[in-house]
């Protein structure tokens, strides 16, 4: 992967990973503080889409990081044997926690706090957390 392929995609990734927290820090904050039922379907098709996307980066990097390696970009340094880059480890660590973050807030306000509030927020909440499950899995290879 160039230089140019590396910082585009990750600031596509990170574009995407923006809008999706800020759509899911939105609708967790709605549904808390005004007890929010339904959101408008543009943001029903984009939180769906966006955190589908997102979800399978974190999920992917993961499955294809081995149990002891911290996760980062494949870079071509990696690959001749120099290791990652120490500030592509804390992006990509950065990322994952933000995602686990944004996650954790549906899951809690969506599913534990107010189930009955808003469909939407609890079936983000669900979906994260059967996507972290999946995460762990692959990262530390556990079989089922």
């Amino acid at each position: 992967m160039s230089r140019f392929q590396a910082i585009f995609s990750g600031v596509l990734a990170y574009i995407l990973l923006a809008l999706y927290v800020g759509i899911v820090g939105y609708m967790v904050y709605m549904v808390a503080a005004y007890q929010t039922k339904e959101f408008t379907s543009g943001v029903t098709y984009i939180v769906t889409i966006v955190g589908g996307l997102v979800s399978a980066l974190v999920v992917g990097k993961l499955a294809i990081t081995p149990p002891k390696d911290p996760p980062a970009l494949f870079t071509a340094a990696a690959a001749a044997g120099g290791g990652p880059d120490p500030l592509n480890v804390w992006l990509t660590v950065a990322f994952m926690v933000v995602w686990l973050l944004a996650g954790l807030a549906a899951l809690v306000v969506g599913v534990l706090l107010y189930s009955d509030v808003n469909m939407l927020l609890a079936g983000i909440g669900t979906n994260w957390l059967g996507l972290a499950v999946a995460a762990g899995y692959a990262y530390f290879g556990v079989k089922p």
